[in-house]
């Protein structure tokens, strides 16, 4: 899964040497006019394709990777107790990453007909998938070095 990511990347990178949208901590409403426009037609349909295919499977792999590093840390360290609100974390950040994917998908088959406010929600969205992966991260991390 990861390496033909890696390959769409790789592909979309000969349309723009700019970050993927989804790769970004943030955007607002020029940075995704301008990237789409840079993207032109075959770069923006590129992108929707690694979207549709590759990015809609990519979330639950990550979360149920999060939620089974929990379990395996559980049972690795008997003595360390997880809070099973831990588990809520991983899923947070697949569904805001569901929803940013959503959001993407809507801007590049509506370019460049989408508003201000529209971007700034899904931008937003960007910003909580990251807080959430950060802090799965940061469990994780955490509980191998306890």
């Amino acid at each position: 899964m990861a390496i033909l990511f890696l390959l769409s990347t790789w592909k979309r990178a000969k349309f723009s040497s700019k970050p993927i949208l989804d790769a970004r901590l943030k955007y607002s409403y020029l940075d995704v006019v301008n990237y789409l426009n840079e993207l032109k037609g075959e770069g923006r349909k590129l992108y929707q394709n690694s979207i549709k295919y590759l990015d809609m499977i990519f979330p639950l792999l990550y979360a149920a990777l999060f939620i089974f590093s929990y379990l395996k840390i559980g049972c690795w360290k008997p003595d360390i107790t997880i809070n099973k609100m831990i588990f809520l974390f991983p899923i947070l950040a697949m569904i805001f990453d569901y929803s940013e994917n959503i959001n993407i998908l809507y801007f590049l088959k509506n370019h460049p007909n989408y508003t201000k406010s529209k971007v700034n929600k899904s931008s937003f969205m960007t910003q909580l998938k990251w807080f959430f992966i950060l802090i799965s991260i940061a469990f994780v991390l955490l509980y191998l070095v306890l």
